[in-house]
């Protein structure tokens, strides 16, 4: 028993000895100095971030153009959403990543492709902003999507602009909150027939030749209509087409194209029509409720 009791004293004395050496005391010291310090340091390094050289205002915080339907407000929103408050400090180590973030969660902002924020250049923001392309209409109110299918904010759009867009009216469709994707295919598939009929900001394109108004399931079967300002009812099909089912988009447009040099416009001589694009050999033109012409 007692000797098992001096060899406890031994180990305890040798563990002693060894936290007396000068390296531990010296890392001790360290340690300790350094956790005595760092609030210290940390209030010292904000004090030095808020220092006017180091602090941007409006003019030197560059982004780049949104388009004519994004709330000039959004990017003050985006910097009360990373609270961050003007003026911007670029040593700030939290400036960029949190106004990344904040801006990625923006339903306008499709990407951030550089953000970046120093003392020569200021905030320089590059941003892709998602441009409209449909106003889906439901039981719930009117919605805007872009080519991918992602929810506009719609109290950016007066009634008179979004007139101006194509309709897909879906009142038995569930709308979803700005910034999330519209999950139901019917309005992936006609965002996707719109943007290639008429490109975002595009002047004459083949939708606005066509007469075009409004995009829809069809009756039967799977597909898309399209509908002109006469009642002609275009028959599309698929969104997607490859041409290994029915025609491709390519083919598609060019029997458009075919129709309007012919007859200048969709419903002439005596429309509207239903003209039927999935043919592989020959444009089906029938008066709505008559025979094939």
């Amino acid at each position: 028993m007692g000797s098992q009791r001096s060899s406890t004293k031994r180990r305890l004395r040798a563990a002693v000895a060894r936290l007396y050496r000068p390296p531990v005391l010296a890392g001790c010291a360290i340690l300790l100095g350094a956790l005595i310090a760092a609030p210290h340091v940390v209030r010292l390094s904000r004090e030095l971030a808020r220092q006017p050289i180091y602090l941007v205002e409006g003019g030197d915080v560059r982004i780049s153009r949104p388009h004519e339907f994004v709330d000039a407000g959004f990017f003050r929103e985006a910097l009360d959403s990373a609270r961050l408050t003007p003026p911007l400090s670029v040593v700030d180590p939290m400036l960029v990543p949190r106004l990344r973030r904040s801006l990625e969660a923006e339903p306008w902002v499709a990407e951030v492709s550089h953000l970046s924020a120093t003392l020569q250049d200021g905030v320089r923001v590059v941003l892709k902003y998602r441009e409209p392309a449909l106003m889906v209409r439901t039981a719930d109110g009117l919605f805007p999507v872009d080519a991918d299918g992602v929810v506009l904010p719609a109290e950016d759009f007066t009634p008179e602009t979004a007139a101006a867009f194509p309709t897909l009216r879906l009142f038995d469709a569930h709308p979803h909150a700005a910034g999330a994707r519209w999950r139901d295919e019917r309005v992936l598939e006609a965002a996707a027939v719109v943007r290639t009929l008429r490109p975002f900001g595009g002047e004459r394109t083949l939708w606005d030749r066509a007469g075009f108004r409004e995009v829809r399931p069809v009756e039967v079967g799977e597909g898309l209509e399209l509908l002109t300002a006469g009642g002609s009812r275009v028959v599309w099909g698929r969104a997607d087409s490859d041409g290994t089912v029915e025609p491709s988009t390519d083919q598609k447009i060019g029997k458009i194209e075919s129709l309007l040099r012919q007859r200048e416009t969709l419903d002439a001589p005596a429309g509207p029509y239903r003209i039927e694009l999935r043919r592989w050999d020959y444009i089906a033109v029938e008066p709505i409720g008559g025979a094939v012409r």
